[in-house]
């Protein structure tokens, strides 16, 4: 699935990007909301950033589980002008897919896409 830049369209999530995305929710169910643990081209967090994070995680009351291939029938993308702004719809323990939702920005650097985790809460 090629990465349009369509700004008039949601899009479903891009094969290409689909496996970060799974790496960033496994690092977060172990804990690491820094992101330290070098994904690549994906941005760390401050420390700000991570704990309001897990804040909202946590006070969403369900336990995170991987991203299930139902995430992907509902997460979307769109092209912003200089940049894809990507919503993913999380999954826990208790609901499946859930109100809880993960909001990237992805940018294009240097032949490869760079990822920034900006929050996860529900919209």
């Amino acid at each position: 699935m090629e990465v349009l830049k369509r700004e008039e369209e949601e899009l479903p999530i891009p094969n290409a990007w689909r496996q970060t995305f799974v790496d960033v929710l496994t690092a977060f169910k172990d804990g690491d909301f820094r992101l330290e643990n070098k994904i690549a081209r994906v941005h760390a967090l401050a420390e700000h950033d991570a704990e309001r994070i897990s804040v909202n995680i946590k006070d969403y009351g369900d336990e995170l589980i991987s991203l299930s291939d139902e995430t992907w029938n509902t997460s979307i993308y769109r092209w912003m002008g200089d940049y894809w702004e990507v919503l993913i719809d999380l999954v826990t323990l208790n609901e499946g897919v859930s109100d809880l939702v993960m909001f990237v920005r992805v940018t294009e650097e240097a032949g490869n896409y760079s990822f920034k985790i900006e929050d996860v809460h529900v919209p």
